[in-house]
């Protein structure tokens, strides 16, 4: 009878060399299966080349073509479809329709794969001669300027913008909006803006420039009784003033003219002057504010001993 401990001895002993022997086995079928031949469906992307610079794809063919590859497995998996992609050369080619054939020498593939069965078989495209247009820019302002602003003028280089395309995409282009941010601004500035047209097809010629002069928003305000007081009098002497009240016409922005109106006065100098009746003119005792008319323009002024 055959012992115990022998059998375990020869058990762990062989079974040591079945997994070597499997491992073997393993790494033999994986080479067999890398290196056979197989056929695959797969899908490329077309890469039009060489379009002339004064030509637009008016009718562009398929974006992608199927085929059946025939290679190695690990060939085909190898392959890098972006790179891989297939060609069309457009360089030479006039306005019209141009056909395609779809041959296995244009696709960029390893020397022991080869393409089958393309579908599709023709690629079909038409070209048309690029076309010309002036399209007008149209300024969308954006946000507020600062209180007490306006904008005076906005100039646009170049406007109307040349645009160049395909007849067909030109024509859904009758004007080109642009936003223009005027958010807080007080002062005149210029600026580039970005002309991101999602039309197919289309070149743009020309940036765009945009000035912008921006200044103080002006309004024109009555005053119907503003304080006449006389300046530079001799503290020695007296004086009288007719009218003691004058009617005042103001230019300036909202906030200028209303800190003003408690405190602007007419102002009438008297400096070095002796006893004796004057006509005297007045002006007002601030530079924030444009006077535009006075109601009187002159005063009496009577001095006294």
């Amino acid at each position: 009878m055959i012992e115990f401990s022998k059998i375990k001895e020869w058990f762990f002993k062989s079974g040591r060399m079945q997994l070597v022997a499997v491992f073997l086995a393993f790494v033999a079928w994986i080479s067999v299966q890398s290196g056979q031949t197989v056929r695959q469906r797969m899908r490329f992307p077309v890469d039009y080349q060489n379009l002339p610079s004064s030509l637009v794809l008016k009718k562009e063919g398929p974006k992608e073509v199927q085929v059946t590859l025939i290679g190695p497995l690990y060939r085909i998996r190898s392959i890098d479809r972006e790179v891989s992609a297939y060609i069309i050369d457009l360089s030479n080619l006039r306005a019209g329709l141009h056909s395609f054939e779809i041959e296995s020498s244009n696709f960029r593939l390893p020397f022991d794969v080869r393409a089958l069965a393309p579908n599709p078989r023709r690629i079909d495209i038409e070209l048309e001669e690029l076309k010309k247009k002036e399209v007008p820019i149209e300024i969308i302002r954006k946000g507020d300027l600062a209180e007490g602003y306006s904008i005076s003028k906005i100039d646009v280089t170049p406007n109307p913008l040349q645009l160049i395309g395909s007849a067909a995409a030109l024509d859904q282009i009758n004007s080109i909006p642009l936003e223009l941010d005027l958010s807080n601004r007080s002062e005149s500035f210029s600026t580039s803006l970005l002309v991101n047209l999602k039309v197919p097809g289309v070149k743009i010629v020309d940036s765009v420039f945009v000035e912008v002069e921006v200044s103080r928003l002006n309004v024109e305000i009555l005053l119907e009784s503003v304080p006449v007081v006389l300046k530079g009098l001799d503290p020695q002497l007296k004086a009288t003033i007719e009218p003691t009240n004058a009617k005042v016409i103001l230019q300036g922005t909202n906030g200028d003219v209303e800190s003003l109106k408690d405190r602007l006065r007419v102002e009438v100098s008297v400096e070095g002057l002796k006893n004796g009746h004057y006509r005297l003119r007045g002006d007002l005792n601030s530079d924030s504010a444009i006077l535009q008319e006075m109601d009187p323009d002159s005063f009496i002024v009577e001095i006294l001993d």
